[in-house]
């Protein structure tokens, strides 16, 4: 998916990439005759570079600062094998107020379940060497709680997609 993502060049949205496929621009080697104008030729051509060397490097990071937010599910199918799937129960809702009681993290090596009281301090090593970080909802909840708790969550490198099922039809969308 990577591969044929453009949203990462400066200058490069939602609309431009569309006009890029629809012209058969299929992946990052026909990018450069679609250079916005006001961008400096220099720093798109790195920026197709870049893109090149995080893929190989498998730099999934690279891809979170650049794409925006709401694309960022586009770095899953070529990070996906180090992944960490996260989702945390709390005692209310209140940041500040409420605290966590359990962490579950599962990843290729299997789920961990981290409790308040027993083990909840080791949580922040299980997801250490992850690439990304999948939640459900988790950008506005878990997330800043665990940020609040631990000092850290994810790392605010690590690219992180936060689904979120929409009542009424939908079947789900990244935000």
């Amino acid at each position: 998916m990577l591969l044929h993502t453009f949203q990462q060049l400066p200058g490069i949205r939602e609309r431009t990439e569309r006009r890029m496929w629809e012209s058969g621009v299929v992946d990052w080697s026909g990018a450069g005759p679609h250079r916005p104008n006001r961008i400096d030729p220099q720093e798109y051509e790195e920026a197709i570079g870049g893109s090149r060397l995080a893929w190989e490097r498998a730099d999934a990071a690279w891809f979170g600062r650049r794409l925006p937010s709401k694309e960022r599910w586009r770095i899953y199918n070529d990070f996906h094998a180090h992944a960490a799937y996260l989702d945390i129960e709390t005692t209310g809702a209140a940041r500040g107020v409420d605290a966590i009681t359990c962490v579950a993290v599962a990843t290729k090596g299997g789920v961990r379940t981290y409790v308040k009281d027993r083990n909840l301090e080791r949580f922040p090593e299980s997801i250490r060497d992850a690439s990304i970080v999948v939640t459900f909802n988790g950008g506005a909840f878990d997330l800043p709680f665990l940020r609040d708790a631990f000092g850290e969550g994810p790392s605010r490198r690590t690219p992180t997609s936060t689904y979120v099922w929409h009542c009424g039809g939908s079947d789900g969308a990244a935000a």
